[in-house]
């Protein structure tokens, strides 16, 4: 559920500024994965474990451990659909799978299959590290974000206003509606919440770094402008869970 709303909204973002701002195809593309992708890691999994504590652990690892790997895939496919070259797309996907994200991921469903684990000093070492995450992503994100300068121009505001209502809205509603009001799958209320809340994110900064290769991700000002506008939603979305 919550990657079909990425692709939906990867596709509401594309049309907009293909049809309402008339965009060309490079500003189309970032438009349409400023509008689906979300920052899951330095900011949703802080910001989801604080809200919502360990319950939402189990959620946080499927989502988090496919997002990168998932993303690539609709970036490939969206781009294939609107004949755009793609040459960057397969090794974007296997960056992904190379991820340590990814292969923590693969790791702690073998450990747990066979029923394996670390004991003594290797497991209190990776409590340590894992209790250190959270604080660290957040100052990861902070220094990050400092670094970019806002920009008022009236047509990057009016891009980035519509890629943020997309994402930390449209993408979110489209979440909870399906597994919250049509009741999807039965899950817990701790897998809706965490779905909701890493939908609400803002777009990611890891997409800065390939965008120097791909020339069609978004920049700085666009994920600092819509990041901006998740202080409130985000703030609203939190006190409705509460």
């Amino acid at each position: 559920v919550y990657l079909a709303a990425a692709a939906v909204v990867m596709a509401i973002g594309v049309a907009a500024a293909r049809y309402v701002l008339d965009a060309r195809n490079e500003d189309q593309d970032r438009a349409g994965i400023a509008s689906s992708h979300a920052n899951v890691v330095m900011l949703g999994l802080p910001a989801t474990l604080m809200v919502l504590g360990t319950d939402a652990v189990s959620a946080l690892v499927v989502v988090v451990g496919v997002h990168g790997v998932a993303m690539a895939l609709l970036r490939a496919g969206g781009r294939r659909l609107r004949k755009m070259r793609s040459a960057a797309s397969r090794p974007e996907i296997v960056e992904q799978l190379k991820s340590p994200i990814f292969i923590a991921l693969v790791a702690g469903v073998v450990l747990r299959k066979f029923d394996l684990g670390l004991e003594g000093q290797a497991d209190e070492a990776l409590g340590a590290i894992a209790f250190s995450a959270v604080p660290c992503a957040l100052f990861a994100f902070g220094g990050i974000l400092a670094r970019q300068r806002l920009d008022r121009a009236p047509d990057r505001i009016q891009r980035d206003g519509a890629a943020a209502v997309t994402k930390l809205v449209v993408h979110p509603l489209l979440v909870w509606a399906a597994l919250g009001q049509l009741g999807l799958f039965g899950l817990p209320q701790a897998w809706l919440w965490t779905a909701v809340m890493l939908a609400a994110m803002p777009v990611g900064f890891e997409l800065l770094a390939r965008g120097k290769r791909a020339g069609s991700e978004p920049t700085g000002a666009t994920i600092l402008n819509v990041s901006l506008a998740a202080i409130a939603t985000v703030t609203a979305l939190t006190a409705l869970m509460r």
